[in-house]
């Protein structure tokens, strides 16, 4: 133990020193985006600098990914940069140059012999990733000899209890905040004005549960339907009025409408204006490990949040989303660091087991796989919390034309992987990147799709983070994308 800390704190002193020397002699010259193909090193030296800036605060991992990226937009918002789209494009790096530049320290303390050498962006990346590690142990051991121990989650199915006739007293209050962002939004967008949020309180909890109802049917006669009957359904940024530009656009109105959500966020009230027939589907993603989670320091903001979700799915048909692509090696809850497949187990059972204590049964619960695993632990059944604890199996795909894939290269595989369940399926994010064949590809994911046995609809992901996703990248896309749906 003493040698592991002596390390820790030798590292720590290292990491120190290279950012002291790092001011006098970093240069962003890169272009970064959003799960692009880039240098780890790169990545690392720019959420080292986010981090210094206050606006960054998980660890050095070299992966460009939400929160890399929302820490970009922050930086864009706080510099006044327009478009505020969380790509480290030439805009954004000279104005962190320039404050690089105006902070860098007296030359006296900075080492030439390294600044100089070629590797020291590389080194600088790999010493910041070698303290992340550290961190990840420390509190790892934190949490082991915390002094009361986590509490041990029982998995207990979905009661159906009789319905109830008393309520919850709600208190609505209307704040001015600037929103923070989430998930990837749409790039190009201008930079998020501040705007007036309602947020919805429980000051009575209830306690009383309603009955369960069966899945939402989706398909209703006010949004368009394609010609086989699978719901069709868009993220394209995380407010009502993208989706609203979004059909404008097609013409046509959609079954659904992705978000992702932050896990510290109040329930998205706003979306009550969605219209009759549409579906909210909201990837609910945490800042943390599942620990966090079963241990119950969040237990009151997630019957909070529980509440207002149940409160709008009283209402409106809601589709939850929590910890998305969990077989993915890259996000604070995915298949890395401390996490388990059976740690997620527990968190989303214990999630879940906290929503029907507070009566939130009219909520849709849906699993999110990515296509392909890239985690220690690749076994999709591995992931899968129990059939009372589902109600949607979905797969995440894309074609990033590099070289293309067919839409059965990339889903057939992870669907004949889930459809044992039983469940309804999902397509819960899908594009295809810009390229001479994106409009035969959606034309022939239209075919595909019709293919799937119980599939109940899809959600493209129109936005251009980490690609050009958008159907409208080129009008013969428009066109074979409008086909489909």
């Amino acid at each position: 133990m003493k040698l592991t800390i002596f390390i820790a704190i030798f590292l720590a002193l290292t990491c120190l020193f290279v950012h002291k020397t790092e001011a006098a002699t970093v240069s962003f010259d890169t272009n970064l985006s959003f799960r692009g193909v880039q240098s780890v090193a790169d990545v690392a030296a720019l959420q080292q600098f986010l981090k210094n800036q206050g606006l960054y605060t998980a660890d050095i991992t070299g992966n460009f990914f939400t929160q890399t990226y929302n820490a970009v937009i922050a930086f864009q918002n706080k510099e006044g940069i327009v478009p505020a789209s969380g790509f480290w494009g030439p805009l954004t790096r000279a104005k962190a140059n320039q404050i690089v530049s105006t902070t860098a320290v007296a030359p006296a303390t900075t080492n030439a012999s390294l600044n100089s050498d070629p590797n020291y962006e590389a080194l600088l990346g790999q010493l910041a990733a070698a303290w992340a590690q550290i961190q990840r142990i420390e509190n790892l051991i934190a949490h082991y000899h915390s002094p009361t121990p986590a509490p041990t989650v029982t998995p207990t199915p979905t009661p159906t209890p009789a319905p109830a006739t008393n309520s919850a007293a709600v208190t609505t209050v209307t704040t001015t905040v600037t929103p923070p962002v989430t998930a990837p939004s749409t790039s190009g967008q201008s930079a998020t004005p501040a705007k007036t949020k309602t947020v919805t309180t429980v000051t009575t909890p209830t306690t009383t549960k309603t009955a369960p109802v069966t899945p939402p049917s989706i398909t209703t006669t006010a949004p368009s339907v394609s010609s086989s009957g699978i719901s069709w359904g868009v993220y394209t940024g995380d407010t009502v009025s993208d989706l609203s530009s979004l059909q404008s656009l097609v013409g046509k109105t959609a079954n659904a409408q992705a978000i992702f959500w932050g896990w510290d966020d109040t329930f998205p009230t706003t979306f009550g204006s969605l219209g009759a027939g549409q579906t909210l589907i909201v990837f609910w993603e945490p800042s943390f490990d599942y620990d966090h989670i079963t241990d119950g320091e969040q237990d009151a903001y997630i019957a909070s949040f529980a509440q207002g979700a149940e409160a709008y799915a009283k209402g409106h048909s809601l589709i939850l989303v929590p910890f998305d692509e969990m077989n993915l090696g890259e996000e604070v809850w995915g298949d890395t660091g401390n996490n388990t497949p059976a740690k997620f187990v527990a968190a989303w059972q214990h999630v879940h087991n906290i929503f029907v204590q507070q009566g939130a049964t009219d909520v849709k619960w849906g699993l999110a796989y990515n296509n392909v695993s890239t985690g220690p632990h690749p076994n999709f059944a591995d992931y899968y919390p129990g059939s009372s604890y589902v109600d949607y199996v979905g797969v995440d795909g894309f074609n990033f034309d590099n070289p293309s894939q067919s839409p059965s290269s990339v889903f057939s595989s992870a669907i004949s992987s889930v459809e044992g369940y039983g469940k309804p399926l999902y397509l819960f994010s899908v594009g295809t990147e810009a390229g001479s064949d994106k409009a035969s590809w959606i034309s022939a994911f239209g075919s595909y799709i019709q293919t799937i046995p119980n599939l109940q609809g899809f959600i493209w992901f129109n936005s251009n983070t980490g690609g050009s996703w958008v159907v409208n990248s080129d009008p013969a896309s428009l066109a074979a994308f409008t086909q489909i749906i």
